[in-house]
């Protein structure tokens, strides 16, 4: 129901403000419907959905509204952004693993919308990976606490995240990956799917066998993705090969340009574990999710599709955190 009250009541306040924020709120947020008509869309009880926000925007709605009463608490909220949040000394690894999910949620919404990918996305996806390396770093502790948190979510953006967070996981543990890499390898985990989200939904999320014209359709999506990312100079050029040859295999039979082992970057076979195990994992709309030794199962019956290294190293890690 609409609140009527005067335009002097409420103050407006920009959605970017929210960037970055948790979604615990002691207010509520408005949208304005017209002359002194507000209505109430986020509330102290419900707190923020990332993804109604970024609905909002991409309606073209890019401002909220408070009651003028409530200004010096959303002042307060917006000058302690997650960021921050996680610098405090003296976190337990669930807070800040938790910290971390919100971070990641915010991204992901924003990366995986239909809105084209702007440089704004790309610097906060980097500034989100950016604290999980150096989290990781410091705990792996909370990375393991993150494994468990995102293969649990059944909806695709989640995909991302885990994906992501393996990606670095298998990076950090097999102690071949630079430090400096770390963080080009979990972005690249993160958009490696990037292009599915400007196909057709009917077509990525169908449940039976895809015909000719559907397959076709869905292997130009590497390409579809570099193009998203086309001129961020944010983007290493070792995520622009992760989003084009994520579906290339050793023997020539990937796509989109069957290549062979030779001339894939050495962080696909890496990724390609990463995302077929977390497939599995996870909730689909046609199927509930696999335990982590069917998974690893099916992975390794897979035959060449999948590095047995990068497997066996999936395999002692999962069991070890599980």
């Amino acid at each position: 129901m609409g609140e009527d009250s005067t335009q002097k009541d409420y103050l407006s306040v920009r959605m970017d403000q929210l960037r970055g924020t948790g979604k615990a709120i002691s207010f509520d947020l408005y949208l304005k419907l017209g002359v002194d008509h507000f209505v109430p869309v986020f509330s102290k009880t419900t707190g923020i959905d990332y993804h109604r926000l970024q609905h909002y925007r991409s309606k073209g709605i890019f401002e909220l509204y408070i009651r003028a009463a409530d200004q010096a608490a959303f002042e307060q909220y917006v000058s302690s952004p997650l960021w921050e949040q996680l610098e405090q000394p003296g976190l337990s690894p669930e807070r800040q693993a938790a910290l971390l999910l919100s971070l990641t949620e915010q991204a992901v919404v924003e990366a995986f919308s239909e809105l084209p990918i702007t440089e704004e996305t790309v610097r906060n996806l980097a500034q989100t990976l950016h604290a999980y390396v150096q989290t990781m770093l410091k705990s792996p502790t909370i990375l393991a606490l993150m494994l468990k948190l995102v293969s649990r979510g059944g909806a695709s953006f989640y995909h991302a995240a885990a994906v992501s967070v393996f990606s670095l996981f298998l990076g950090r543990a097999s102690g071949v990956v630079e430090e400096a890499e770390l963080e080009m390898l979990a972005m690249g985990g993160f958009l490696h799917d990037i292009g599915l989200v400007h196909l057709p939904k009917e077509i990525v999320q169908k449940a039976g066998a895809l015909d000719p014209a559907e397959r076709r359709m869905i292997e130009t999506h590497p390409q579809v993705g570099l193009e998203q990312i086309k001129g961020f100079e944010e983007v290493p050029e070792g995520v622009r090969q992760i989003i084009y040859q994520h579906h290339e295999r050793p023997d020539g039979s990937g796509y989109p340009n069957g290549l062979t082992s030779r001339a894939i970057s050495p962080f696909i076979p890496l990724v390609r574990v990463a995302d077929g195990f977390t497939s599995l994992v996870t909730r689909q709309p046609w199927r509930p999710a696999y335990s982590v030794g069917e998974a690893l199962r099916i992975l390794k019956e897979e035959g060449g599709q999948y590095d047995p290294g990068w497997l066996k190293l999936l395999q002692k890690m999962v069991w070890e955190k599980g």
